[in-house]
Parts: C-alpha cells; sequence; structure tokens
C-alpha cells in the first residue's frame, strides 16, 4: 500500500505516471485462462460478501510509523533486522479478531502475509527472515489466524508484497528500496522463484484461501514478472482462490477481480490509478479508518462511523465491495478507537444489510444524493445527502408497484413519470446515515428466444419404435441476455406427419424434467421442457449445450409401417 504524506504522494505518483507510458508485462500474463467452475463460483460468493477486513500487521508495527517505515525514515536492511527481536505480541488472539470482524458484518479477511519489507508473519521454510524463525513470540501468525477463520467460518485471504525491500535478488531495484544497503547485483529469476515458493506455502499449508490480493508491481511496471507461471500456479494449487493485483492498471489475464486503493471505482480520485478503467470482473475498493494502513502512534485523524458507512454503501452502489483496513498495535490488539467505529457499522449492518449484502449496482446512476443496489426484482434506494422533499430518479427498468422505508415498512408515496420515478421521501430520523427505501418492481415479462432449428430426421416406423435423438449446438446464436450457466427454460420440440401414431411423446434421457405436454396439435406433435447445461467449448468465446431424447412413435393398428418427418429446435424463455 502506499504512505500518505505529500512528499511520498509526490514521488509514487511521479513513478506511476512513468509506469503509464512504460512497456507492461501483458505479454506475461496468463492469456489462456479461463476460470474453472470453482472460481466462478467464488466470484459469485465474494460479490455477495460486500465488506471485508484489511489488516496490515507485521514487525514495522514495533515502530509505529506505518509499514512503509523502512522506506521513509529510510532505515537499512542490517539495522531493521534488529527489529523483529523486539516483536512479542502476547496480546494476539485471532479468535477476538475474527469475532470482531464478523460483529462489524465482515465476511472476509485480508491480512499481510509480507509487506514490502519482506518479513513473512508465517513460517515460511524458505528463509528466516520470518515471524516463527526471528521473533521472540515465536509462532506462526497466518497459521493461527487461519485456523480460527475455518473454526468460525469466515474466509481468508493473504496479501502478498511482490516487491520486496530486503531480498538481494530483488534486482534490479525498482522506484523504492534504494536506501537498504543491499549489493547492486542480484538474480531477479532467483527471486520469482523464491516468491512462487512462498506462495506455495501458503497455498498448501493453510488450508482453503479465499484469495491473494497481490501489491508492489507498480514498483517495476516494465519488469517481467512471470505472470502466467505465478497465476496459473495459484490457480493449479486452489483453483477457487480469487487473484487480484493492485497495480493501479486495467485487470491482465489472470486475474479474477479488481481493485481500487483509497478510490471508489471510475472515481480518480487518488492520483495512484489516471488510466484504471472499471472492468467485468468482481470490484474492491480498500480503505483505512485513519490515513494509514500499518499502526501509527500520532495518526488520529479518524474517520467518523456515518463517513464509513456511506463509503460502504457508495461502494456497493457501484458494484463493488469495500475492504476496510484495521492496523494492529505491536502488542497484537487492534486498538480501541477502530473497534468502536466496527461494532457501530454492524449495528448499521443488522438493520440495513439486506440493502447491501448479496446485491448489485443497482439501475439508478449514482449522485451526490446516493446510489442504488439491487438484488432481483428488489432496488434499495439509498438516500445519503438530500434534504429535499422529493426525489426525482431516472433509468428504472421496469414499472414500480410498491415503496417502502427498510427502517419500519412504512410505505413511501411515489408516482410513475415519463421516463422514471418520482418519491416523496419521509423526514430523517436524527443522525440517520442513510434512508434506505424498498421498491418492488413488477415482474419482467419473459421473452421468448427461438435459437435456429437444431435437428431433424425421417424414416419409417412400425407398430412401436423408438427414436433416440441428440440435440446439441454451439451458444453463438443465443443473444448477450441469455448468456447464464444454465438456460433457466428450453422448449424442446418434435412433430411427426399427421400419418403417425396417436401417442407420439418425447422422453428426456438422462436429465431432469419440468414439464411433460402433448402440443396443441394433439396426434402430430409433442413437447418436453428441461433444463440445460452449457459446457465450455474449446472455440474461444462460445459454449455448447446437448440434450438426449427418445422419441416414441406408433403406427396406426392395421398399417405395417407409417412414414415420419421430426425436427427440433429450442425455444429459451428469460
Amino acid at each position: 500500500m502506499k504512505i500518505s504524506t505529500n512528499a511520498r504522494f509526490f514521488v509514487l505518483v511521479t513513478a506511476l505516471f512513468t509506469a503509464a507510458i512504460a512497456a507492461g508485462p501483458l505479454a506475461t500474463a496468463q492469456g489462456s485462462y479461463t476460470p474453472t467452475p470453482e472460481n466462478l463460483k467464488a466470484r459469485t460468493w465474494f460479490q455477495d460478501a460486500k465488506f471485508g477486513m484489511f489488516i496490515h500487521w507485521g514487525v514495522y508495527s514495533m515502530l509505529g510509523d506505518g509499514e512503509w517505515i523502512m522506506e521513509t525514515r529510510p532505515i537499512n536492511r542490517t539495522d531493521y533486522a534488529k527489529v523483529p527481536a523486539f516483536f512479542n505480541p502476547i496480546k494476539f488472539d485471532p479468535a477476538a479478531w475474527v469475532a470482531v470482524a464478523k460483529a462489524a458484518g465482515m465476511k472476509y479477511i485480508t491480512i499481510t502475509s509480507k509487506h514490502h519489507d519482506g518479513f513473512a508473519m508465517f513460517d515460511s521454510r524458505l528463509t528466516d527472515w520470518n515471524v516463527a524463525a526471528r521473533t521472540p513470540y515465536g509462532r506462526d501468525i497466518i497459521g493461527m489466524l487461519a485456523a480460527e477463520c475455518q473454526k468460525q467460518g469466515i474466509k481468508l485471504f493473504m496479501y502478498h508484497s511482490q516487491l520486496d525491500w530486503h531480498s538481494s535478488d530483488y534486482f534490479p531495484r525498482g522506484r523504492t528500496g534504494h536506501h537498504t544497503g543491499r549489493p547492486d547485483s542480484g538474480n531477479w529469476d532467483a527471486y520469482l522463484d523464491f516468491m512462487d515458493g512462498q506462495l506455495r506455502e501458503l497455498l498448501t499449508n493453510y488450508g482453503e484461501i479465499g484469495g491473494i490480493w497481490f501489491d508492489g508491481m507498480w514498483d517495476k511496471p516494465d519488469a517481467d514478472w512471470h505472470l502466467a507461471r505465478t497465476y496459473a500456479l495459484i490457480h493449479q494449487l486452489q483453483p477457487q482462490a480469487l487473484v487480484g493485483s493492485n497495480h493501479h492498471k486495467n485487470p491482465f489475464p489472470g486475474e479474477d477481480f479488481q481493485m481500487f486503493e483509497k478510490d471508489l471505482p471510475g472515481q480518480h480520485t487518488t492520483g495512484f490509478n489516471p488510466e484504471q478503467a472499471v472492468s467485468g470482473l468482481p470490484l474492491e475498493t480498500a480503505g483505512t479508518m485513519n490515513n494509514s494502513w500499518g499502526f501509527n502512534l500520532t495518526d488520529e485523524h479518524y474517520k467518523s462511523t456515518a463517513d464509513l458507512i456511506r463509503y460502504l454503501v457508495r461502494a456497493a452502489g457501484l458494484n463493488a465491495n469495500f475492504l476496510l483496513n484495521v492496523g494492529p498495535m505491536p502488542n497484537g490488539e487492534i486498538q480501541p478507537e477502530f473497534v468502536q467505529r466496527l461494532m457501530e457499522v454492524g449495528r448499521w449492518m443488522k438493520q440495513y444489510g439486506d440493502s447491501i449484502y448479496g446485491t448489485r449496482g443497482g439501475p439508478v446512476a449514482a449522485g451526490p444524493w446516493g446510489v442504488t443496489t439491487q438484488r432481483g426484482s428488489t432496488v434499495y434506494v439509498h438516500v445519503l445527502d438530500w434534504n429535499q422533499p422529493v426525489l426525482a430518479l431516472a433509468g428504472m427498468p421496469r414499472p414500480v408497484h410498491s415503496a417502502r422505508l427498510l427502517r419500519d415498512g412504512s410505505s413511501v408515496e411515489f408516482s410513475a413519470v415519463k421516463g422514471g420515478l418520482v418519491l416523496k421521501l419521509p423526514e430523517p430520523q436524527p443522525n440517520e446515515v442513510d434512508r434506505v427505501i424498498v421498491l418492488e418492481l413488477e415482474a419482467a415479462k419473459s421473452k421468448a428466444v427461438c435459437v435456429a432449428p437444431l435437428w431433424s430426421s425421417s424414416g419409417y416406423v412400425g407398430p412401436r419404435g423408438r427414436i433416440r435423438f441428440q440435440l446439441h449446438g454451439l451458444r453463438r446464436e443465443i443473444p448477450e441476455a441469455l448468456k447464464s450457466e444454465t438456460f433457466r427454460v428450453t422448449r424442446v420440440r418434435a412433430w411427426t406427419s399427421a400419418v403417425a401414431a396417436k401417442n407420439a411423446s418425447i422422453t428426456p434421457m438422462g436429465l431432469p424434467t419440468a414439464e411433460h405436454r402433448p402440443m396443441t396439435r394433439p396426434q402430430t406433435s409433442a413437447m418436453v421442457v428441461s433444463m440445460m447445461r452449457r459446457r465450455p467449448s474449446k472455440r474461444r468465446g462460445s459454449s455448447s449445450w446437448s440434450h438426449a431424447s427418445s422419441l416414441d412413435l406408433r403406427a396406426p393398428e392395421g398399417r405395417r409401417s407409417v412414414p415420419y418427418r421430426s425436427s427440433a429446435r429450442v425455444i429459451t424463455e428469460r
């Protein structure tokens, strides 16, 4: 993460501007990456979770001036190597940390496994520059927290710095780390091997991991980071693990979510990411409760609980999660100013969480007045800063049939106007942070889209014959709006000539039947409704689906055989 003072900020922005015009590592990204079903499921969970705890903790907390102190003071590598000997967090209680996160309404935790000082907060077998080997505490912090997260049912993500001010092999140097006293030589490939080795430890020794949160690639934006190899390693070891990187650029292939540092998606308020666009990946914005990531003894610029809630709501309205940081003290406790605010946010989430969890960005564009979130046919209007008696909303996708206050269920007056909706706002309560109005939309009308005919056959059938057929096709023909993992309803139709038998039917084989009834033309046709699952296709950008059925036909009495003609098409409804 980045330092906060104006001077440090200027240096960093200069570096990022240079990075923006340099050749990036696109060629080394995981270009052929196709997310697994487990990964796609994890992405959905991540988007539903909406709120997480960020933890910046390391031996730098002993010095009380943030996680960048090795760079900003600066401190050479020899002197900094003395710091771990003082780190003995006897009040560290992972159960208490997880309990605080859950009480705040947070669904996951992201902790620094290694920050830019290169010091591992886990028991790494690849180096003794770690918390188990170098500190009097002598215990595996990551292991303790991982076990408690699994016990209490909360996902754990690992922040992992690609930048390393300790390693001699991090060479050539990047924009930072020039005052650490390291030799002007090193083996870059050896460093990358070491980094991947530590990632392998994290992904194999601590159970299921939610994901890896990379940071520091901006230090050497034109280097070959071997991203394809690193990202493939993560996805191979834990396919569900989500990969994200705080490089302040558009996502590279192989990344599963996009992050924004101290900035809402698309806002560009910090100067970190002047060219970063908002992608279609799950989104997350990370922020602090004061101005520091790591523990800072003198930073008392605490944000109010109301400001934190507003930021969480605005992030949700922009379809993003909010990863809210704490920098624990060197004794292992989370400072009381942070705990107090987290408990207050948690009380708000207990009352209003339905308007946040499991939602996506709403249909109405965000504005100074607030944002909207949406789940299915329910739209939540978050009125954050509006003192007028009415609020006009444009862009509602369907008519509204009811409106109510979330806090007490009381009705809210509204009127439909051309192009939108006008709400008559109830008076805010004292100290109310967010007036949440729940709009229930009218049900969407199902629209049938016919995909081109898929199958046909003809021949003769005797007193009883069974014709087995398979239906399959490429998803290229299906409109973008219908591209989902499973078609909700698919109708497969087959019919025969009028001289065919009375009892024509279609029987699905190997797939669940949702409906089976004769068509309106008895004796000549039949229909079955069943689910059809997509399967990935080798052809890029497409998927295939298939359906196996049998058609039972009978010739009329007195006829040994009759001709038949059958065909099928798929009609998808949404």
